[in-house]
């Protein structure tokens, strides 16, 4: 980035070309990001003088709601990880000694059997224990571990009725998380690799046709990355049951357009301006043909209303559709873990996405162009 002489500088402690300063608030926890310590102090002496905000500088924001964030002032690289707070999960629920798993949650596992056998009283002690497990692994999941969004989604649905069978399900996930504790999100924009742009978004969408017995809804999923790594994801159930698997992929399309547009309406507004269609890839040509075309007719005409809004975003070039190989489809490790993460070849397969999920490697960009 280029610097400004001292002599044309607004501010003197500021050497960039635009002074800015960021507040995050989340209730009663403030934190700021800022490149000019003027703006900062202007910033506090106006709040003081409004006097209806008591604010104190407690240090760095090195911690953030129990998310360790690491500046490095030199090359610009970002990293987010909750490595202590699953430390002090673990010595909560006495597991500090145990072994990690492989994954979140193993393939053989039925949860709709297990549903079948919930008793209709359920132990209220159980049921507090396992609320509360799921809710701290939630919390983990919206913010540094994408792996294990899927499961924790699909143990949230027996809240109400848990039994000890689930209980240990749940902490397993907590055992695959001591394994993978140190895993960190990492953020450069001078590590970006051709196709991609510095402080440009792009998207992977992804989803599962009516996989959740005995509802038969859809599972979907998408991933948002800036800067080599993903700061945006979900992993949820689809609202509405999906007719075919192009209907479920369409879902998941517009679930992430709708992020995408919100996403790149704050970074604009950060002065990250998105000047090209936001990139979403999707391994489904059928969704795809649809939602550029708008070609809703015959057996696709009930849904034609619902998803009509995302022809209207590629119209207006906000987002753009681009077919990938199943192979490359990011998306696809966010599901629950299934029969091909158990062999050999396929557990090399998830490490290498693990890795592109959280560093963007080149090996990918050049697979990808070939």
């Amino acid at each position: 980035m280029d610097t400004v002489p001292e002599h044309q500088r607004v501010y003197k402690t500021c050497v960039y070309p635009v002074a800015c300063i960021i507040v995050v608030m989340y209730v009663d926890n403030n934190g700021v990001r800022h490149n000019c310590w003027e703006l900062l102090a202007e910033f506090e002496a106006d709040v003081a003088k409004d006097g209806r905000i008591d604010l104190h500088r407690e240090g760095d924001m090195s911690s953030f709601l129990s998310v360790r964030y690491i500046n490095n002032t030199q090359t610009g690289e970002i990293t987010a990880d909750q490595e202590a707070y699953i430390d002090t999960l673990l010595a909560k629920y006495k597991m500090t000694n145990c072994n990690p798993t492989k994954v979140p949650l193993k393939p053989s596992v039925n949860l709709h059997e297990i549903a079948a056998r919930l008793p209709l009283t359920p132990h209220p002690e159980i049921v507090s224990l396992y609320d509360q497990l799921i809710g701290e692994l939630m919390f983990i999941s919206i913010n540094t571990h994408l792996l294990i969004a899927q499961p924790v989604n699909a143990l949230a649905r027996f809240m109400t009725n848990a039994n000890s069978e689930l209980y240990v399900l749940a902490k397993g996930v907590l055992r695959y998380l001591k394994g993978v504790k140190s895993r960190k999100i990492v953020w450069c924009a001078a590590c970006v690799k051709f196709p991609f742009v510095p402080c440009e978004i792009y998207a992977y969408s992804d989803a599962s046709w009516a996989d959740v017995v005995p509802q038969r809804k859809s599972s979907l999923n998408y991933l948002i990355f800036c800067n080599n790594a993903v700061f945006s994801w979900k992993s949820s159930l689809s609202f509405v049951l999906a007719m075919s698997s192009a209907e479920a992929e369409l879902i998941a399309l517009c679930a992430c357009a709708a992020d995408v547009a919100y996403c790149r309406k704050l970074l604009n507004e950060l002065g990250f301006l998105q000047l090209r269609p936001t990139v979403i890839h999707e391994d489904n040509v059928g969704a795809k043909q649809l939602a550029e075309s708008g070609n809703f007719k015959g057996r696709s005409k009930h849904f034609e209303l619902r998803w009509r809004f995302l022809q209207h975003y590629i119209n207006r070039v906000i987002v753009r559709i681009q077919a990938i190989k199943r192979d490359l489809q990011l998306a696809d490790v966010e599901k629950m873990a299934t029969p091909w993460l158990t062999d050999a070849g396929a557990g090399r397969r998830l490490r290498w996405s693990l890795d592109i999920v959280e560093r963007c490697s080149v090996q990918w960009a050049e697979a990808m162009l070939g």
